[in-house]
């Protein structure tokens, strides 16, 4: 499966060309062009091939971080076993911390002992 090379996610989309009389796709996966767009981090991306463990096809996104480039987590999360919602990483994106943030999708197998911060389902 593709992930977002940035932040993990599942839910990357890919730019193609579609003739609007057949609706045909007009792709041959060739270009150098392709443009990659992550819909969690909601930025431009590079997809990247990964091993996603699933339950009968369904890949289950638990919840988000929001680390550094070295890996450390955002002062915001209360430790490194804590998920948050898309809408809280997004805030913590957000915010006025100095550094460079990304989003990080965790998986229900990345690790073991996993905290929801949040109710509900992780992209509401």
């Amino acid at each position: 499966m593709y992930v977002c090379l940035s932040c993990g996610s599942i839910h990357v989309q890919q730019k193609v060309w579609a003739d609007l009389n057949s609706s045909s796709i007009d792709w041959d996966g060739s270009s150098d062009l392709d443009e990659y767009y992550c819909e969690d981090s909601k930025h431009r991306t590079t997809p990247v091939l990964r091993t996603i463990k699933t339950v009968n096809g369904a890949v289950r996104v638990e919840g988000y971080q929001v680390r550094d480039v070295a890996g450390d987590i955002h002062p915001a999360m209360s430790n490194n076993k804590s998920l948050y919602s898309l809408e809280q990483a997004n805030e913590m994106l957000l915010d006025d911390t100095p550094g460079y943030w990304y989003l990080k999708a965790v998986y229900r197998h990345d690790f073991e002992g996993q905290v929801k911060m949040f109710k509900g389902k992780p992209r509401l």
